[in-house]
């Protein structure tokens, strides 16, 4: 980071952390909402105590990559099918719903182009992935109709986004090739046929053999979840896919409770660096200028 060692940087992160944390839950506020004001105050657009957010929030999105991977651990592979089928409806329909009425809204109240009207239409179709999970109990994942078919939404919800993606590239400056489109509709067939091939070859086998070394099965987890997510990024998917579909992989292992409490703390520590650099990286100061369309599209 420029101008700051790492250590300094988490100690000023995990620091000011502690104490507004405490602040938030005396006044009963969500811990997220701390991290993401701590960002602003401490970020290159408050005191500019960490100069480089950019810096924090990669390391902070390994965070997000762990949560997905416990989202997947608590999902049985038998209802995975099912509850996205499930999802698919409710998903398409709402996402359908947002893009037109914030289209209409921004094309109503300001004098943005079409292409931005179109895009920020885009972008209201999704929820955020990260903060869905970490707002839903930890007892409603386990195995809770509720939980999965929350899941599967925002499973949905993120092929969809990467499909809007590659559509408005279609159509905007960047030229985007056939292969690419066809490598979308390949990439989880192929990602799901690798990751249950080696999960029950070598993974599971390998959980059996070493089950009593719990060191081994925390660092066989984390290898697992990382290789899978990089490969579906890859592949062209999200990091957060790939993830998910690991921890789905070996949902039914014996030692997944025991993993799911191990990565916990890890879990909550990289997400505090999410959060804060999503603030950090806000420019208060420019809401002035939307203010309008950000207050319809957040009553929205």
């Amino acid at each position: 980071m420029a101008g700051e060692s790492l250590v300094t940087s988490l100690s000023l992160i995990y620091s000011g952390a502690a104490v507004i944390a405490t602040i938030a839950l005396f006044a009963r506020q969500q811990l997220i909402i701390a991290y993401m004001l701590l960002g602003m105050m401490m970020g290159p657009y408050g005191l500019q105590l960490i100069s480089d957010a950019d810096s924090v929030q990669q390391i902070g999105h390994a965070g997000m990559i762990f949560l997905l991977f416990l989202a997947g651990l608590h999902l049985d592979p038998k209802n995975l099918i099912e509850q996205l089928q499930k999802a698919v409806l409710v998903t398409v329909s709402t996402s359908l719903s947002f893009a037109i009425i914030s289209y209409s809204i921004v094309v109503s109240v300001t004098d943005l182009s079409q292409t931005d009207a179109v895009i920020i239409g885009a972008a209201m179709m999704f929820s955020s992935t990260l903060i869905g999970l970490k707002l839903l109990p930890t007892n409603m994942l386990h195995r809770q109709p509720i939980g999965e078919l929350m899941v599967g939404v925002l499973i949905i919800q993120d092929l969809l986004a990467i499909g809007t993606m590659i559509t408005l590239q279609t159509f905007g400056d960047v030229k985007v090739e056939s292969n690419q489109i066809m490598q979308l509709f390949l990439s989880i067939p192929i990602l799901l046929l690798y990751t249950f091939f080696v999960e029950r070859f070598f993974i599971a086998r390998l959980f059996i053999m070493f089950e009593s070394v719990r060191e081994y099965l925390f660092i066989l987890s984390v290898g697992w979840c990382l290789s899978v997510s990089e490969i579906a990024y890859i592949l062209g998917l999200s990091h957060e896919i790939g993830a998910f579909i690991a921890g789905v992989a070996i949902a039914s292992s014996s030692v997944s409770t025991y993993l799911a409490e191990c990565l916990n703390p890890l879990r909550d520590f990289l997400l505090v660096l999410f959060f804060f650099s999503i603030g950090a990286n806000l420019n208060v100061f420019e809401l002035v200028n939307v203010a309008l369309p950000v207050l319809l599209l957040s009553l929205v």
